[in-house]
């Protein structure tokens, strides 16, 4: 498999995160939706026995301005609902992928194809790498070799500068003029406007 393929594997990768997690909140937006449905009609249910009471004329103008009220209301309230559950999604995808940085099987060939991509990316021969905190714990005593092996035809030094990130490398060149961010939240930013549309089609498919 090509670096490009496997890169488009990760991204994949993410993207199967997001549905799935958008599929758990499902269930439970529909109930949250039921419960505001029937909270609205009940407040709406009552305002029409008050407003009988009263003059016809008046409490048909009343009603009305009551209805639109609790109209925008409802809406605001499954506004808030739906940006809340977006955000769920978007931090159970980041909490994943923080899981995923700890198990080194699978993360490490993963941090050298990004290392690789980034370094095709930029046109030098001597290059910094920015890992996380926990990554240079780990990584710092056998980062010659993992360099080496992900990129042969480039020098590429470990920072002592780390990145806040939770996974992937930040790789830059020596004078600092170009960079290329691989960490796993620069790709989830540049993947941004894709996640929240795929979140959304699950979170809300009639919408």
């Amino acid at each position: 498999m090509s670096a490009d393929d496997q890169v488009a594997a990760l991204e994949s990768a993410i993207l199967d995160r997001a549905r799935n997690l958008a599929d758990e909140h499902v269930e439970q937006a529909a109930r949250a939706r039921e419960r505001i449905m029937d909270d609205s009609a009940e407040r709406l249910r009552l305002l029409e026995e008050k407003e009988i009471l009263a003059a016809k004329a008046r409490a048909e103008r009343e009603f009305r301005r009551k209805v639109q009220a609790s109209e925008i209301r409802m809406q605001a309230d499954l506004d808030r609902l739906r940006w809340n559950l977006v955000r769920s999604v978007l931090d159970n995808i980041q909490l994943r992928l923080t899981q995923l940085s700890a198990d080194q099987t699978t993360y490490l060939p993963m941090l050298k194809r990004l290392l690789a991509e980034a370094a095709a990316s930029i046109e030098r021969e001597e290059l910094v790498a920015l890992v996380s905190d926990a990554d240079h714990r780990r990584l710092a005593e056998d980062w010659e070799a993992i360099a080496r092996e992900a990129v042969s035809d480039k020098q590429v030094r470990l920072s002592e500068e780390v990145c806040p990130c939770s996974g992937g490398v930040l790789l830059r060149s020596e004078d600092n003029r170009i960079s290329v961010d691989n960490t796993f939240e620069g790709r989830a930013a540049r993947m941004e406007f894709e996640l929240h549309r795929v979140i959304l089609e699950r979170l809300f498919p009639s919408a």
